[in-house]
Order: structure tokens, then C-alpha cells, then sequence
């Protein structure tokens, strides 16, 4: 009666399972992604509804007999299995859901040039930063898009640099669905951010270890987390 996604974002929907039965799919890393009807927007929305998601994206439904003389207590089984992570990431996106993680491991290497003045409303400076920052997924999840995000960080490495630093960390991550008026707080923050601190940011991120560079400064950490 739940949907489930795994560490490469194929999605898994078995309408017996519930939070308790993962063990029970084929594969590791897989994890609860949401309830029965997860993706039905009201009690009418019946295109959205597991029975016709199920239906229409080549899954199976059979009907389990439990009683060879009567159909009462007969149990409709449905299964949807999405193998490719590309299918499965573009059935969620058809849904307003986006693929984030749950888990990084991540090194960012920070540097500050001089600062320098910026025509603010009340006047001020403020400093150019490069952020260079690279990222492994160590487990992902889809979330509604525009979700609001809390992240628990562990600091694994600290290396001060003369004009920057060089962090390795931890970071844990949940989202949850936006409302309207945390949605306008975001992007007033973003605009403010934007003005009084210019950031010239390159990203490198790799959503498993497989795709990591074997000579890559990360590689010490594989598998401890």
C-alpha cells in the first residue's frame, strides 16, 4: 500500500508493503518514499490514484484468492516496479516531485577575494566568495518541488586556508512540502543574498560512488557512511 525509492531513484509500489516490509524488495538501499495515494491531490483526483498509476505505466494487478469458495475475501494485488532511474525520475517530475538527497558527503573549498564596495540601499561592502564544492549522494529520496529543507551537518574536516577554507562534511536532509508564505521568504532571502554577496560557485556532483574518480580526495571515506 506504499511507494518506495532506492539509492539510484528507481521506484518500487506494492499495494501489501508498508514502512515495515522493506526488506522484503528485491535490491538494497531502498527506503519508504510515501503512503497509499500519495500522489492524488483530492478524493476525486482519480487519474493520480495508485490503482490507475499502476494501470497506466505497465505495472501488474492481480487478484489473490484467499477463499476458493467465495470472493469476499478476495485481495487485489497491485505492483509497479520503474528499474530505469531516468523513467522513474520523470514519472515523479510529471507528479511536481524532484529528485534531492538525503544524504551527502561533501568538500567545499571556499575563497575570498578582497572586499569591495557595493551600491546597497544603506550602503556597505561586501566580499566576492568562490565556492567550489563536490558532492557524493549517499541516499536520495523525491521531494515536492520548492520544499522547504532542514540539513544536520558533521564537520569531518577542517583545513584553514590564508584567504578561504577547506571543509569536508556530512549532511543529513528532510523536506517538506512549501506553503506561501515561507515560499515568498525564500525568495526575498535569495534576492538579498544574491545582492550582498556575489557568488561564483562550480558544483561537481556525483550520485554515487560509481561515477566518483578513483584518485578523487574523497575516496578515504567510502563506505564509512
Amino acid at each position: 500500500m506504499d511507494w518506495f525509492v532506492n539509492n539510484f531513484g528507481k521506484i518500487y509500489y506494492n499495494s501489501t508493503y508498508g514502512k515495515n516490509d522493506l526488506s522484503n524488495i528485491e535490491g538494497n538501499g531502498w527506503s519508504w518514499l510515501g503512503p497509499n495515494d500519495m500522489f492524488m491531490k483530492n478524493k476525486d483526483d482519480i487519474d493520480n490514484s495508485d490503482q490507475r498509476l499502476v494501470a497506466k505505466n505497465g505495472g501488474k494487478i492481480e487478484i489473490n484468492q484467499n477463499n476458493p469458495l467465495s470472493t469476499d475475501d478476495d485481495e487485489l494485488i497491485m505492483t509497479l516496479d520503474i528499474e530505469s532511474a531516468k523513467d522513474a525520475e520523470n514519472f515523479m517530475n510529471d507528479r511536481g516531485y524532484e529528485k534531492k538527497p538525503t544524504k551527502v558527503l561533501a568538500e567545499e573549498i571556499e575563497t575570498f577575494s578582497i572586499a569591495q564596495y557595493l551600491p546597497l540601499p544603506m550602503g556597505g561592502k561586501a566580499n566576492t566568495k568562490s565556492l567550489i564544492r563536490t558532492e557524493i549522494w549517499l541516499s536520495m529520496t523525491y521531494a515536492p518541488i520548492n520544499s522547504q529543507i532542514s540539513k544536520n551537518t558533521k564537520l569531518l574536516t577542517w583545513d584553514p586556508m590564508v584567504n578561504g577554507n577547506h571543509v569536508v562534511m556530512l549532511e543529513k536532509l528532510k523536506y517538506q512540502a512549501e506553503g506561501t508564505i515561507p515560499m515568498l521568504l525564500r525568495k526575498v532571502g535569495k534576492i538579498y543574498d544574491k545582492v550582498t554577496t556575489p557568488q561564483y560557485n562550480h558544483l561537481n556532483t556525483y550520485y554515487n560512488w560509481k561515477s566518483y574518480p578513483k584518485n578523487g580526495l574523497l575516496i578515504e571515506y567510502i563506505n564509512k557512511y
